[in-house]
């Protein structure tokens, strides 16, 4: 079908506000937010009339305004359709011209009275009024316009906007002109004034008639077999033909004895009812979002790919969806997982049909309630994925080993493997020679999962190593491949890695070196090699500040400390730390949220591929986080914490109260309405935007920004948790000792001399030399 993209209203907006004189944009504030204008009717309500002093009035107005609109059906049951943006502007004067007294006031946008010799009419200057919008908000912010006059003598008009006075009669009077210009319905009363009768054609409003022959009177499906035509009956909400519509009193019909469209304080009954939300579903359609976006898919033999769609979600139900393979139906809900087993070789159509069951409406013939979407998704056979070597060798000198990921036979499909080094050292002191290689002291653990697009037959990982100054053996540790999503493991699925020694003797420790020193520094915190330009700046920091020897202690600290305070590691360990904290608190009896190889593992997922200052970098940081936290909220641990059957209130509740700290109320609305209305949070890529959201409060990061600042003393130089070996009391006696004291210096980690001790301590010193 095609589906309007915004009303015909919003262009005409445009093309008078770029004849119009070009103003300041108003203040403005989203009252009402239920998703992405894209895909909902927006509101905008302007204010003439109304003081600076008299704002608050303003406010209040629109809001027993809103409240009334959203009181009415068929509003009440499609209100999260709709988005209502309110613009501040304020008057010279209080009130509206009365010409008919003499009176006369300076107002934003010359609303008068007794307009066309009609006392209860209303005008307001339009062309203010598009400018106004048009300078103020989007295209797609203002389907329906509702300019509220600070008068309280009945009155209001209708046609391109919608005006109605404070008189107790307003709520009515908007939904009555609404009816017009956005239902596109008729009076239903009759005799001029406005415009004379004239019966000769068939009106083209859904809620108006010349017929009355039963099949040809458009709502037919509406009125009842029994029920005589022309209907005389006052008895209300009985569909039939009765006389009197669109200024006629007779020669013309309406549906029902009495409605909104004919008088004050009445419903709107069926018919008009089922034309506002045929109306309401030209402009959203009931699909919001689908997953995945692609419309072409490669899926291996033995991979589940998910199918995802998002809606809108009306008050009191929920449209439907059901799934199809080929035709066949599969399943019904917002999610389907299609199992490759389950299919033979080759193209198969994974399709979506939504669908508004509403008793609002009877009759659908352009099928505007009704929404498709689908997929192409082609099986092919699981690829092998492996090593391209059972072992390899590297010195110490060579800084890093590079392995290669390979996939053979059908490479069409894409895929997933994940990836681990390990080792059996354990908590080995670093000058141990057994021929094991230690993550402490020889190499970075290095962890995550490669991503393997169609097409695509290796990938290299490169994992760093650590040329300390001890006399060791030769030290091998394992990398292995798991868990392959969409491909089979080949031979090999595993590889040892030597790493061979290049000293003759036990030499003086590296770690004093200032280039050692900073590339450590990259390894441990940002877990990636240094970039050229932040390994000169970061060592010339050090080497060359005056006067030596006494600036060289304190740079070195500040040089360390700054890779904390650094963007990188906020935004991806410190990040990480904060997804731990606001999803599950502390570990239990713990004070920390998250143990050193998780905390690894998502640090690492985060900051894969990141180098800050380099082309793309905040857009390919943005990718990963976003990637990330649809993975996080996924897991069977959050999953568990927090069942997808959870309306998203009662979600967005549980994160901030398991964060400890309480939202405004925009923060937490923010998080609630990335469900755009959905009564469950089955929608993972909304889970994930919803937890970032309270990941990323900024009263989370001052609270947690001490307690994290220690632990990465631990995980960063340490390699450890804070009650590893060789902690003394092997509990957390030291973490908090720190943590108390850089509290009692505000954070100041120069003089609670914290990261002069870490950095200074036999313990991370003796990771490296003597």
């Amino acid at each position: 079908m095609t589906r309007s993209v915004k009303l015909i209203f919003t262009a005409f907006l445009l093309c008078v506000s770029l004849a119009a004189v070009s103003v300041q944009a108003e203040p403005f504030e989203t009252i009402v937010n239920n998703g992405s204008s894209q895909n909902r009717l927006d509101i905008a309500i302007l204010g003439d009339g109304y003081t600076a002093a008299e704002l608050q009035k303003y406010k209040n107005d629109v809001q027993n305004l809103i409240q009334g609109h959203f009181g009415q059906q068929p509003y009440l049951e499609y209100q999260r359709y709709f988005n209502v943006h309110r613009i501040d502007v304020a008057s010279a004067q209080s009130g509206a011209d009365h010409p008919e007294r003499s009176s006369f006031v300076d107002t934003a946008f010359d609303s008068t009275y007794n307009c066309s010799n009609i006392q209860r009419l209303i005008c307001a200057n339009l062309t203010k009024v598009f400018n106004v919008l048009a300078n103020t908000l989007g295209p797609t912010q203002r389907d329906l316009v509702f300019v509220i006059v600070n008068d309280s003598e009945y009155g209001g008009s209708g046609g391109s906007i919608a005006v109605a006075s404070t008189n107790a009669a307003a709520v009515d009077l908007i939904l009555h002109e609404g009816g017009h210009s956005f239902g596109l319905l008729a009076d239903e009363y009759g005799g001029p004034p406005p415009p004379s009768c004239n019966s000769s054609f068939e009106p083209s409003a859904a809620n108006a008639t010349k017929e009355t022959e039963r099949a040809r009177i458009k709502w037919n499906h509406w009125i009842d077999p029994s029920t005589t035509l022309p209907t005389t009956t006052s008895s209300p909400g009985v569909p039939g033909a009765y006389q009197g519509a669109q200024y006629c009193d007779t020669g013309l019909y309406r549906p029902t004895f009495n409605s909104k469209m004919r008088g004050l304080n009445q419903p709107f009954e069926q018919i008009n009812n089922e034309q506002l939300v045929k109306r309401m579903y030209n402009v959203v359609s009931p699909l919001d979002s689908r997953f995945p976006e692609s419309g072409s898919l490669t899926v291996s033999r033995g991979q589940n790919q998910n199918f995802t769609v998002s809606t809108p979600s009306p008050f009191t139900h929920n449209l439907s969806v059901t799934w199809f393979v080929d035709g066949v139906q599969q399943a019904t809900g917002p999610a389907f997982s299609f199992d490759s087993n389950n299919f033979s070789a080759g193209s198969h159509t994974v399709s979506a049909t939504i669908s508004d069951t509403t008793p609002f409406v009877r009759n659908d013939p352009n099928q505007l309630l009704h929404e498709s979407t689908s997929w192409s998704v082609n099986v092919v056979s699981a690829s092998p994925v492996q090593l391209d070597a059972a072992s390899y060798s590297k010195s110490e000198t060579d800084l890093q080993v590079n392995l290669l990921v390979t996939r053979s036979g059908d490479t069409s499909g894409a895929f997933s493997v994940g990836y681990a080094t390990s080792d059996t050292a354990g908590a080995s002191p670093c000058n141990v020679t057994n021929a094991a290689a230690s993550s402490r002291c020889d190499y970075l653990t290095t962890v995550g999962t490669l991503q393997f697009a169609a097409g695509e037959t290796s990938k290299s990982i490169a994992v760093p190593i650590i040329n300390d100054s001890y006399t060791e053996n030769s030290e091998s540790f394992s990398f292995t491949l798991s868990n392959p999503i969409g491909a089979t493991l080949g031979s090999p699925a595993s590889a040892t890695i030597t790493i061979t020694d290049n000293d003759t003797s036990t030499g003086t420790n590296p770690i004093d070196s200032s280039a050692f020193f900073v590339r450590q520094h990259y390894l441990d915190f940002l877990n990636r090699e240094p970039d050229a330009s932040g390994l000169e700046f970061w060592t010339g920091e050090i080497d060359n500040c005056t006067p030596k020897p006494q600036c060289t202690e304190l740079k070195r600290i500040n040089v360390s400390a700054a890779f904390f305070l650094a963007v990188e590691f906020q935004e991806t360990g410190f990040l990480a730390y904060r997804f731990y904290r606001a999803s599950y608190g502390n570990l239990a009896g713990a004070p920390v949220p998250v143990e050193f190889l998780e905390f690894l593992a998502d640090t690492q997922q985060i900051g894969k591929g990141v180098v800050v200052g380099a082309v793309n970098w905040e857009a390919k940081l943005e990718s990963n986080t976003i990637a990330f936290s649809q993975d996080f909220v996924t897991r069977s641990r959050f999953v568990v914490a927090y069942p997808t059957t959870r309306t998203p209130t009662e979600f967005v509740n549980g994160l901030f109260a398991t964060a400890g700290f309480t939202p405004s109320a925009p923060e937490r609305n923010a998080a609630i309405n990335e469900f755009s209305g959905a009564t469950n949070t089955s929608d993972a890529a909304a889970r994930g935007r919803a937890l970032r959201r309270v990941a990323e409060n900024v009263i989370l990061i001052q609270f947690e920004k001490n307690r994290a600042f220690v632990l990465a003393q631990y995980f960063g130089y340490l390699r450890r948790n804070p009650y590893d070996a060789p902690e003394p009391t092997l509990d957390f006696a030291g973490y908090n000792f720190w943590l108390n004291k850089l509290n009692q210096f505000g954070g100041n980690y120069i003089n609670a001399e914290m990261v002069k001790a870490f950095i200074t301590s036999s313990e991370y010193r003796q990771r490296f030399g003597p």
